[in-house]
C-alpha cells in the first residue's frame, strides 16, 4: 500500500491535471473510469477508494485493469483521502449501496476547504429523492462562489433513455408507416427500472 500513497503524494504536490475520485471499485465505476482514460488519459488522474473492501466476482480483474492504465487504488474511504490539489476535481459517489453515497455526501461537507479556488464537481449516484434535502444541507455550509457543484446521476433513468435511443419503442411495430397508431405497451416489473420505463413510455 506504500506505492499508491507515494503516487498520491506526488500528484497532490506537483500535478495540475484534472482528478477523478471514485468512492468504490465496481462495475459502474470501472466502466466509467475506463471511458475517461480512453478519451483523456494524458490530462487526468484517476483514484479509486475502498478498493480492498470492494465486493464482486470481477473485482480482481477490475483492479488489475485500472492499475494497468495508471489509476491509483487506495484502501481508504474517500472521505479520509486528502483531496487538496492544484487541478480541478470530480468526485463520483458511486457505491453499489446508494444509501452510502448519501452518507458520504453528508460527511464531505465538513472536509472541503471553504476558500478553495479550484472547481469541484460531485456526481451523486442515487435514485432516491432524499438527496435533495442532503444537497441543500451540503450547500448551506458554503458561500456561492466556492460551493462544490452536486450533480445527481439517476442511473436507471440513463439506462432506460439510452436503451430507447438505441432501440426506439415504436420501431418494431410501426416500421416506416406514417399513419398514427395507438400502441399498447406492457412493462414487466415495478421497481426503479420499471418506474423509469413507465415514465419514459408515457413521455414518448
Amino acid at each position: 500500500n506504500i506505492f499508491p500513497q507515494l503516487k498520491l503524494w506526488r500528484w497532490r504536490k506537483f500535478c495540475k491535471k484534472e482528478v477523478y475520485f471514485f468512492s468504490e471499485l465496481n462495475e459502474r465505476s470501472f466502466t466509467l473510469a475506463k471511458s475517461i482514460n480512453k478519451t483523456d488519459s494524458e490530462n487526468s488522474v484517476i483514484i479509486f477508494a475502498n478498493v480492498n473492501k470492494s465486493k464482486g466476482a470481477f473485482i480482481e480483474f477490475y483492479c488489475k485493469e485500472v492499475k494497468r492504465f495508471g489509476a491509483i487504488c487506495l484502501s481508504d474511504n474517500i472521505t479520509h483521502i486528502k483531496k487538496q490539489c492544484k487541478g480541478n476535481k470530480k468526485l463520483f459517489l458511486i457505491n453499489d449501496d446508494e444509501i452510502e453515497n448519501l452518507q458520504i455526501l453528508t460527511e464531505l461537507a465538513d472536509e472541503f476547504d471553504k476558500n478553495s479556488k479550484n472547481s469541484t464537481e460531485i456526481y451523486l449516484f442515487c435514485q432516491d429523492y432524499a438527496y435533495i434535502d442532503i444537497e441543500k444541507q451540503f450547500r448551506a455550509k458554503f458561500n456561492e462562489k466556492c460551493a462544490p457543484v452536486v450533480i445527481p446521476v439517476r442511473h436507471y433513468r440513463n439506462l432506460i433513455t439510452n436503451m430507447l435511443e438505441t432501440t426506439p419503442l415504436y420501431e418494431p411495430i410501426v416500421h416506416k408507416q406514417k399513419e398514427d397508431r395507438i400502441l399498447n405497451v406492457t412493462i414487466l416489473g415495478i421497481g426503479d427500472i420499471g418506474t423509469e420505463m413507465f415514465l419514459n413510455t408515457y413521455w414518448i
